[in-house]
């Protein structure tokens, strides 16, 4: 766990710088600043980039996490693994932009009347799913190498500090709305060109192949795993942005742009988890392939009680202070209140459930982690179509709520039945038994109608609660260790 918790804690230190910025970015400037029809313009445009970019990778990026430790030497630069990805990547895009091209019209038609803005800058899309789709094979390969902090970074701290600065200058009038929308393009695809200088400059950027390293069985479980990989991201990609895309057929783009925007709050609980993730799938790619399953059920084990305590503090910290929130924001973003709510429900079960998908995706049984994103893609449109006509936005968040908690359950019990692992413990209930307590308390103390004192009451409340869990029980032998470093460092013993 070593390499994971000195990488994990680079990673989370520059996600929350990202998560000051994304909420400086998503929480006050994009909501004052721009339209709802604006605002859904940039949701879409991303959406439907990192749809296409799935699609393009055709599947490799799990190509590189499950084999890539058999490539890694690092004097014969990885035996040119990258290149593989780099070559299929650039096939799949091609593909990608003969489809573009095939469907324009009629995509356009569809999105005229309710989407106008959309379809306005619609000629944005191929470029940004290009640098999209490079960026992801890039930092797949970078955290292979184990290199994962860097595209934390990039994509948390650098590339927010430059929108926030294209944002500026849109509210001082110093550019218009057309040199905005290109900004903001080229703020999303800076990082990749920046990633690909690091690894340069890291020489870890080998790009000549060697055939002769893969064998015949190499390569049928490449392309294999390549294959359902394609369907897995599509699938996985498909329920976190089916929402996105049934609003704006559905609704129109202004209800889009709220969503987005409350969407973000309740996926701000899941930015540790990200960090997790990154270095876990190298992690667990090699101990699959030396066999070493105590390893593999320490970083299940330890990733689950870590995330579920992080995220549980972070979903009430916001939940408790909701009307605060609300305050910040224009009025008539409140009509998307209970989006925070089941979105960050949402990334709650996911939390919860650790690294459940590397172990699968990493393991023999990959082909069936497909098959459940398959059933969960039908699962995701159904639950959307229903009800978004009856809830609206609120409906879309019901439903991506659901999603996560089937998904989850499926790929639970499926680990618990093929590899006898069971994760949690009397140290999750007690998670969830003092959460609660938190949460009722803070929902039974009276507002004052003062932010100030509101906030630092119910914020009081959920630290001391949490301050418990983490000291006095030791729910997390991790967390409670740095807790303890940082304390003795300014003095304090515990």
């Amino acid at each position: 766990m070593g390499v994971i918790q000195k990488q994990a804690i680079k990673n989370t230190v520059y996600s929350y710088l990202g998560v000051v910025l994304g909420f400086l970015t998503a929480g006050v400037l994009f909501p004052h600043i721009l339209t709802a029809d604006q605002n859904g313009l940039l949701k879409l445009l991303v959406s439907f980039a990192g749809l296409f970019a799935m699609f393009a990778n055709l599947g490799f990026n799990n190509v590189t996490t499950r084999f890539f430790p058999y490539f890694r030497n690092k004097e014969k630069k990885h035996h040119g693994f990258l290149f593989y990805n780099v070559v299929v990547s650039l096939v799949g895009f091609l593909l990608c932009c003969i489809f573009f091209y095939l469907f324009k019209d009629e995509f356009i038609a569809r999105n005229l009347e309710k989407s106008k803005l959309f379809t306005d800058y619609l000629f944005y899309l191929l470029p940004l799913a290009f640098f999209t789709l490079y960026f992801t094979v890039l930092d797949v390969y970078a955290r292979a190498v184990y290199s994962s902090v860097v595209g934390t970074f990039l994509k948390e701290f650098v590339q927010r500090i430059l929108i926030i600065l294209t944002i500026v200058l849109y509210y001082f009038e110093m550019i218009g709305f057309e040199t905005m929308v290109f900004l903001y393009v080229a703020s999303m695809s800076l990082p990749t060109i920046i990633l690909t200088l690091f690894l340069i400059g890291e020489k870890e950027l080998g790009m000549r192949p060697n055939l002769s390293h893969v064998d015949r069985n190499m390569a049928r479980g490449m392309i294999s795993l390549s294959m359902f990989s394609v369907l897995t991201g599509l699938s996985s990609f498909t329920i976190s942005n089916i929402d996105s895309v049934i609003l704006n057929d559905k609704l129109g783009i202004g209800p889009t742009g709220i969503y987005s925007i409350m969407f973000y709050f309740g996926a701000l609980i899941a930015i540790p988890a990200r960090s997790i993730y990154r270095i876990s799938s190298s992690v667990i790619a090699e101990a699959m392939k030396n066999k070493d399953m105590d390893t593999i059920y320490k970083v299940y084990h330890k990733s689950c009680i870590s995330q579920l305590l992080i995220g549980t503090f972070l979903f009430l910290m916001v939940w408790c202070n909701i009307d605060t929130i609300l305050r910040i924001l224009p009025p008539h973003f409140a009509e998307g209140k209970y989006v925070i709510f089941f979105i960050g429900l949402g990334n709650i079960f996911e939390m919860a459930t650790g690294v459940n998908g590397l172990i699968v995706a990493n393991s023999k049984y990959y082909r069936y982690d497909t098959l459940f994103m398959i059933f969960l893609i039908g699962v995701a449109i159904a639950t959307n179509l229903v009800l978004i006509p009856i809830y609206g936005i609120t409906g879309s968040a019901i439903a991506s709520a659901i999603a996560m908690l089937s998904f989850n359950a499926i790929r639970y019990l499926f680990i618990l039945v093929k590899f006898k692992m069971q994760p949690f413990d009397k140290y999750t209930v007690k998670v969830l038994v003092v959460s609660l307590g938190a949460f009722f308390t803070c929902y039974y103390i009276p507002t004052t109608g003062l932010m100030l004192i509101d906030g630092a009451a119910r914020c009081g409340v959920i630290a001391t609660a949490f301050w418990i869990l983490i000291v006095r029980m030791k729910v997390s032998e991790e967390i409670y260790l740095k807790v303890k470093e940082y304390a003795q460092k300014v003095g304090y013993r515990i």
